[in-house]
């Protein structure tokens, strides 16, 4: 694909969207939808885009802009009840003769309506949102986490302070799923991409590379004996490659052929998969046993599967692809 939208939501869904429009659950959607709800929040969704294509209401992508967003959906704000008005309330709701709500919920609206109030009690009440602020100096645990990631208390919409804050939804067993945006402000025509890119993808891979070290020493909350690495997969991408050309302003323009990086559970690790030709970077075939580049009798990479590789091997159903995985993406099979 050579435009952002269609890029970014083919990856999103492994999906090729309908125009622009994007096709299907998101596949942290599909991912959380099949493993049921495991997590106060099992689908974050942080400065990205998400969606849900016919999978349970509690698989939804909870979307937030900062990190300051989701301490504020983790803890009453300023004009909620006082306890006992809120006791009172909750008795009013535990005695109420249903009657019209019943007749009112035949498509099952009410009930969402109540069972999302509930959760969303649950979740203040959890204390979670303790474990989100990024800011508070008088944290030691916020302390080391600022000086791993290198985010500042002020701009926690930074691909650092999301780095940071995935690691606390997953080491917290906040969410089953996070999705975030660990690098921005790329998407540059003119020379200026010569000065302005190294250091924004530098800020990216650091924090990305903090990130995964830290996936590597923490446990497991859910699985005794595991580190996060061990059951986490991460799926890093972009919505496509550049070109190797210059254009006539001195930059490069996007480009048929990307490339996306597989860490964690369930793929192949220290391996390059897949190449592109030395003239004009069209993609090359490749095995799908070995992926080796084969000349002919191969299949090409898509996001559809890679998507559909990584939900295979973690047993998910792939039915909605319309295509299998990859061997050589699952070293498990």
């Amino acid at each position: 694909t050579v435009t952002h939208e269609v890029g970014r939501r083919y990856f999103l869904t492994g999906m090729m969207p309908v125009g622009t429009r994007a096709k299907g659950s998101s596949v942290s959607t599909q991912v959380a939808a099949q493993q049921g709800d495991r997590a106060p929040i099992p689908n974050l969704i942080s400065r990205a885009e998400g969606y849900n294509e016919g999978d349970p209401a509690y698989a939804s992508p909870m979307k937030i802009a900062n990190v300051d967003d989701l301490v504020a959906v983790l803890n009453d704000g300023p004009f909620a009840p006082m306890n006992n008005v809120r006791r009172h309330l909750e008795l009013y709701r535990s005695q109420r003769v249903r009657c019209d709500t019943d007749r009112l919920d035949r498509w099952g609206l009410m009930t969402l309506l109540e069972d999302s109030q509930k959760k969303a009690r649950e979740l203040v009440d959890g204390g979670l949102g303790d474990r989100f602020r990024l800011g508070n100096n008088r944290d030691p645990e916020m302390a080391q986490l600022r000086e791993r990631y290198g985010y500042v208390p002020w701009d926690l919409t930074s691909g650092e302070a999301q780095a940071a804050m995935a690691l606390q939804a997953l080491k917290y067993n906040t969410s089953q799923c996070v999705t975030i945006q660990i690098a921005r402000g790329l998407d540059s025509h003119a020379d200026d991409w010569e000065d302005d890119h190294p250091e924004r993808q530098a800020d990216g891979w650091r924090a990305l590379a903090q990130l995964v070290s830290d996936l590597k020493t923490e446990d497991d909350p859910v699985a005794p004996g595991k580190k996060l690495i061990d059951t986490t997969t991460v799926l890093v991408f972009s919505e496509f490659g550049r070109t190797s050309l210059i254009n006539n302003r001195g930059g490069r323009d996007h480009s048929l052929t990307s490339a996306c990086m597989l860490i964690g559970a369930g793929v192949p690790h220290n391996q390059v998969v897949g190449a592109s030709k030395d003239t004009g970077m069209i993609p090359l075939p490749i095995d799908p046993l070995s992926g080796a580049v084969v000349e002919e009798g191969g299949v090409t990479l898509t996001p559809s599967t890679v998507v559909a590789s990584l939900l295979q091997g973690a047993g998910l159903d792939t039915d909605h692809l319309r295509t299998n995985g990859l061997p050589c993406l699952m070293p498990d099979q």
